[in-house]
């Protein structure tokens, strides 16, 4: 599970972090527990981005048809909304034994599954690691896992016996001994037997146990008569703990003995990325996100993500209800945003596109638990305009995070949240030209969700989602650009720029509809040094001498001298991504009867 993450943000202290310093830099690594509200509904309307032809590998045969499959980026990504496992395949877990000196059947099992996925099958940092599940079952009947005897070493089912074969006769004759004590007991097959005709983990009562003699033509030196079980008949409680390791890349994999080669003390932070290259340049530079021909084009100019995210998941429930739930998540996120708006007349509009999906290779433990990561990126924009106006603004986000959330209560009450984060912004250069009075928003949505399903019955879908929005007021006759070293204006011009984010969880289950909360909200937050009142011509540098000896009146409102922003990589070898906001100009057409989406999504690369 390639990370698992990617994103997202607990920034439960930003507010004071921007607000207490010049710089946009937070002071020092907080911690801050959230009581959780209900989330604020943005009311954007959702605009689904044309695939074009040239993105399919494998194109749809006719409407309708799922089946078609998306051709992916750098890090595996692809353009749209999420896919799922019809784009990204779930790798099924193989089970590792958790060594037993008895043989006896006991009402509460252990159990552990891993997958292991080599660097060449990992396009997210190419890093050796692997996925393990640790499982603690409690069961209504005595009970044993046959995947935690190494002395094991065939499994052979039919429909109503199940045959061992040992190492030795002696550990044969151990086990027998224990077994018939019992009597009567089930089991717990591991899915390479494919009991009950699938490939799965599958259940057994025993009602005999025998022990075939010397000669006897049996595959096995151990039989069971059984019947087959279900799950809820054996299952009582369970709990289950997912987390992702970093293996020596001299790693050979998960030996079937129970050895295990990979750190299990360190948390595995995988490099995640949308939409960039190997520099940190945007893969597609320009993505039109609405266009109203003649009236407005709003497009994502150099909107990208990259960092390192980690995870770990731990559940507990029955066969049929989910009790408790705890996710974390941790890494590094640096995020860029750009929005261009051209528009001839007045317009107000409120959008929200998916842009792209990171598949963060979903697991599966074959009839037990399917755990989906993604890592979704989406973009908004809002915005206000009367006028003829061409403005972009832009920002980029630096935001080392760790987030947990849970219920001691399943899902019937509001998740407890502790967040921790430094994070730092930097104000892309902001342009505006045109006689217009303005408002625009530009929103990058990355979003972690986790789709979980125990006992092939879906539990939950966790999505957990950052938005941060640079926003723009203004009223401007000419032109003007202001970025963090300053202004320059020609005509009459009034702006204030100003940032504000937003953490939200959303969890949905086949009990009952999504239930969405906010986590945490900064409100609106004026940049420093992005808040102007000109008249005239003029040119100013923070810090610098802002008189003149002309008459027209210039007043920057704010005099705050930003900081420099600490640029530090986010790993070794990780680029620093500079954006520079594309220019373009408006030129209108005639007005069609309604707005659509634009059939063209990407501007051609630079």
């Amino acid at each position: 599970m390639r990370s698992i993450i990617a994103s997202l943000l607990a920034l439960a202290v930003v507010t004071q972090a921007v607000a207490a310093t010049d710089s946009y830099q937070g002071q020092g690594q907080q911690q801050v527990k959230r009581k959780c509200t209900k989330k604020t509904n943005h009311r954007r309307e959702k605009v689904s981005l044309p695939i074009p032809e040239s993105e399919y590998e494998v194109k749809p045969q006719h409407p309708g048809d799922d089946h078609y499959k998306l051709k992916t980026g750098n890090h595996g990504e692809y353009l749209g909304p999420s896919r799922g496992a019809a784009q990204a395949p779930f790798t099924k877990m193989h089970a590792v034994p958790v060594p037993r000196k008895s043989y006896q059947p006991v009402t509460t099992i252990k159990a552990a599954y891993a997958a292991d996925i080599p660097a060449a099958d990992n396009p997210l940092g190419h890093q050796h690691a692997v996925v393990v599940a640790d499982c603690e079952f409690k069961t209504k009947k005595p009970t044993i896992n046959l995947a935690n005897f190494p002395q094991i070493t065939g499994i052979k089912c039919s429909e109503s016996t199940v045959s061992l074969t040992f190492a030795t006769d002696a550990s044969a004759a151990k086990a027998h001994e224990e077994w018939i004590k019992a009597k009567e007991f089930a089991i717990m097959v591991p899915r390479h037997a494919k009991c009950n005709g699938k490939d799965e983990v599958a259940m057994r009562d025993v009602s005999l146990t025998k022990l075939a003699d010397k000669g006897q033509d049996v595959e096995g030196q151990i039989v069971f008569t059984t019947a087959k079980a279900h799950r809820e008949d054996v299952i009582d409680e369970f709990v289950i703990e997912v987390k992702q390791y970093m293996a020596p890349a001299n790693a050979t994999g998960l030996s079937k003995r129970g050895i295990f080669d990979w750190n299990k003390d360190k948390l595995a932070k995988w490099t995640i990325g949308i939409n960039t290259d190997n520099d940190g340049n945007a893969v597609k530079p320009s993505i039109t996100m609405y266009e109203y021909p003649g009236i407005v084009r709003a497009s994502c100019e150099n909107c990208l993500a990259y960092g390192q995210a980690g995870i770990s998941l731990k559940i507990s429930g029955t066969a049929f209800v989910l009790k408790t739930y705890e996710v974390e998540l941790s890494g590094e996120l640096k995020a860029n945003i750009g929005l261009k708006v051209e528009a001839s007349k007045t317009i107000t509009n409120s959008i929200e596109v998916p842009l792209f999906v990171l598949p963060l290779s979903p697991v599966s433990i074959p009839g037990v638990l399917t755990l989906g990561p993604e890592l979704r990126l989406k973009a908004a924009a809002s915005y206000n305009v009367a006028g003829q106006v061409l403005l972009t603004t832009g920002t980029t986000l630096s935001i080392p995070y760790k987030w947990t959330a849970g219920s001691q209560n399943g899902l019937f009450s509001p998740p407890k949240a502790r967040s921790e984060g430094k994070p730092s912004l930097e104000l892309r250069p902001v342009t505006l030209t045109g006689e217009v009075t303005a408002n625009a928003e530009a929103h990058l949505i990355p979003s972690f969700v986790l789709g979980l399903s125990v006992w092939k019955i879906p539990a939950f879908t966790l999505d957990l989602e950052w938005d941060s929005a640079l926003g723009v007021d203004a009223v401007a006759k000419g032109r003007a650009t202001i970025d963090h070293t300053g202004a320059g204006a020609e005509g009459s011009f009034a702006i204030e720029a100003y940032h504000k984010h937003e953490l939200d969880l959303g969890i949905k289950s086949a009990a009952f509809a999504t239930k969405e909360w906010t986590l945490w909200t900064s409100g609106r937050l004026v940049i420093p040094g992005a808040k102007y009142q000109i008249q005239g011509s003029v040119n100013t540098t923070f810090g610098a001498n802002r008189n003149n000896n002309n008459n027209n009146r210039n007043v920057p409102v704010e005099r705050a001298r930003p900081a420099p922003v600490t640029r530090a990589p986010i790993a070794a070898g990780t680029p620093t991504t500079t954006a520079t906001p594309a220019t373009a100009t408006a030129t209108a057409t005639t007005t069609p009867p309604a707005a659509r989406a634009s059939a063209t999504p990407f501007a051609p690369a630079a």
